[in-house]
């Protein structure tokens, strides 16, 4: 008994703690909002189409340079379900396959989340 909640404990804690080398949450939220030329904070808050495709690419991004699980990458967007982070995940991986601007939109932001971790975010 006290072995499978040991094991069980040990399964929430590989979820919930992210990489040691990964780029934080915060960083690649600023760097999503300065590309679209958004507020602090504009990501949470409206669901205009354009916002809706920033939040997108912040959850693909999120989810290549993290290790996030789908679930806490909705709660970091104020309680998005998983098959919603899911959704955008994909969407984004097919746009970037048909529209190379998209691809280097994707590629300026992470770069930006990057660098915002060797300076004070």
């Amino acid at each position: 008994m006290k072995a499978r909640i040991a094991g069980k404990i040990a399964a929430v804690r590989r979820l919930t703690l992210p990489r040691e080398h990964s780029v934080p949450v915060k960083a690649i939220m600023r760097a999503t909002e300065h590309v679209y030329g958004m507020p602090i904070g504009g990501l949470r808050s409206s669901k205009s189409p354009r916002t809706c495709s920033a939040r997108q690419i912040a959850m693909y991004c999120m989810r290549k340079l993290t290790s996030y699980s789908l679930p806490q990458i909705g709660r970091v967007f104020g309680g998005f379900h998983h098959t919603t982070v899911l959704y955008s995940i994909d969407r984004v991986e097919a746009a970037m396959a048909e529209y190379p601007e998209v691809a280097e939109l994707i590629s300026r932001i992470c770069d930006l989340a990057r660098n915002a971790t060797q300076e004070p975010v």
